[in-house]
């Protein structure tokens, strides 16, 4: 059965073209605030950011106002790679995950600025099922999938260590003519994080740059799976 992916390019694409239109402002999005609605979930929480397969269980609430976890987001984190973020992020929340999943997709875009990076949009998945095990079930195949089609043609599939119970990256092959979505994916408990880059051209992308860029990522994710849990805990 051929698995759905969440994200194409063209909602990268989509999000970079109303870019600087978006907002000139250098404000950054409103401080966090708890969502309301968090449903209960199963089980205990486990200690927030914790990682690795042994650690303790982790489970998630689930918010009435899925879309709203968009707003705890830590974007600020790609203000020296790609720029600061230009207002708050787009949200909204998808439909027809399989098994129950519930998704909130957020799209940032990052504004150039004199002490920033080139610019670029950013497109995160915040997928929430009520229990680990079919959490973990889709995530599986969904990295079985993506480690197929996507870790080729210059795309490389790589294990995400240290962040959550499980991840992955799909990196692509930059230059300063050439720009790739850059993508890591994680799981948390009953939470999945993907988050997608897309870089502005006109900057000098090279291994280490492009290596770096992708170290942000999942250091974003590492920050928001605290963040996440703070306003959507489960009861």
């Amino acid at each position: 059965m051929r698995i759905r992916r969440l994200a194409p390019v063209a909602l990268l694409l989509a999000l970079a073209a109303t870019t600087g239109a978006c907002s000139s402002s250098s404000s950054a999005p409103p401080p966090p605030q708890p969502v309301s609605g968090a449903a209960a979930a199963p089980s205990s929480t486990g200690p927030t950011g914790a990682t690795g397969e042994s650690a303790a269980p982790v489970r998630y609430g689930i918010p009435a106002d899925l879309p709203g976890l968009c707003s705890v987001l830590p974007y600020g984190l790609f203000a020296s790679v790609l720029g600061s973020p230009a207002g708050p992020p787009q949200a909204d929340e998808k439909l027809g995950e399989p098994h129950g999943g519930r998704t909130a997709s957020c799209g940032q875009k990052l504004r150039v600025g004199a002490e920033s990076g080139p610019g670029g949009a950013v497109r995160t998945y915040l997928t929430l099922w009520s229990d680990e095990v079919t959490a973990a079930q889709q995530f599986a195949a969904i990295r079985e999938a993506d480690a197929r089609d996507y870790g080729k043609d210059g795309r490389r599939y790589i294990p995400q260590n240290g962040v959550g119970n499980e991840g992955y990256r799909i990196v692509g092959t930059m230059s300063g003519d050439s720009i790739a979505v850059q993508e890591v994916t994680v799981r948390h408990g009953n939470l999945r994080i993907s988050v997608r880059v897309l870089a502005d051209r006109g900057h000098t992308w090279d291994a280490a740059t492009t290596a770096n860029l992708v170290d942000r990522m999942a250091a974003f994710a590492g920050e928001a799976l605290p963040a996440i849990q703070q306003v959507a805990p489960a009861g």
